[in-house]
């Protein structure tokens, strides 16, 4: 109380302007709306950075879980013919011929050679490529030949299973 009343003699004896405290009420709402836009994005900014890290984490995880999985032959092939069907049923292809050569070694790490053909239009056969390149990084293409058969695209792919 001691502070208002000291206030109020001060604007009685015309010492302090009335304009002053709305002036100084224009600044405090300013800060506080700026600093509450500022931890907003701030907020928005963390959240994008832990879905980030959570996202990170689980692909993490999943390769340590292939490293695990795909450590005998078998599995491995389970692994990639589980991709390649996959992929083909997201993209409503037809797999037609897998063939899956022998390991070899390039550069300090192994390969498996993979070829296969598929069957479909321009489109599906483009959202499988993009699919096996997005979601699963150790297969990679590198020859794909396009031909037109009966009103249908006949595409043969040539890549390497990469093995961790």
């Amino acid at each position: 109380m001691y502070l208002y009343d000291k206030f109020r003699d001060l604007i009685g004896h015309g010492v302090v302007n009335i304009a002053v405290p709305w002036f100084l009420i224009v600044i405090l709402l300013y800060l506080a709306v700026f600093t509450c836009s500022h931890n907003r994005s701030l907020r928005l900014r963390i959240r994008r950075l832990k879905q980030e890290i959570s996202e990170l984490e689980k692909i993490s995880s999943q390769v340590e879980v292939s490293r695990k999985v795909l450590s005998s032959p078998d599995e491995r092939l389970s692994a990639i013919l589980n991709t390649l069907n996959t992929a083909g049923k997201w993209a409503g292809i037809g797999l037609g011929e897998v063939g899956i050569g022998d390991e070899l070694e390039r550069d300090g790490y192994y390969v498996l050679p993979i070829s296969l053909v598929i069957k479909g239009n321009y489109n599906q056969i483009g959202r499988f490529i993009n699919w096996i390149e997005r979601c699963d990084n150790r297969i990679q293409f590198t020859q794909i030949r396009l031909e037109t058969k009966a009103g249908r695209i006949v595409c043969e792919l040539k890549g390497e299973f990469i093995i961790l």
